[in-house]
């Protein structure tokens, strides 16, 4: 078992989230829409952002983070890019966009 670690085939992956409930140390975590048609996994190289003047401080993006990089300080997001690690979970969670990737918002 050293050394041995898990692969998933985002292909045949039908997001039930049982590998997530059942892993023992937690380290399985779900990743968002970060991948092509093709099934290949895309690189997110920036970290998402905060557009305070967007944000409704719901606190939906600081429930959906998988490692808890999300903070709510005065009633707004606080994101630690020490903890993130880029899955975009909190991007899609946003009602209002206002967490985004950088190059995303201005496309």
């Amino acid at each position: 078992m050293e050394n041995r670690k898990a692969v998933i085939d985002p292909g045949k992956c039908i997001s039930c989230g049982v590998c997530e409930k059942v892993c023992p140390i937690k380290v399985i975590y779900p990743v968002y829409g970060q991948f092509d048609s093709a099934g290949s996994e895309l690189e997110i190289t920036s970290f998402p952002v905060l557009d305070s003047a967007q944000c409704v401080s719901c606190g939906e993006c600081a429930r959906v983070c998988p490692v808890k990089a999300i903070s709510m300080v005065d009633a707004k997001p606080v994101i630690d890019t020490e903890k993130c690690v880029r899955c975009g979970a909190c991007v899609l969670i946003c009602p209002t966009g206002a967490i985004f990737i950088p190059e995303e918002k201005d496309s």
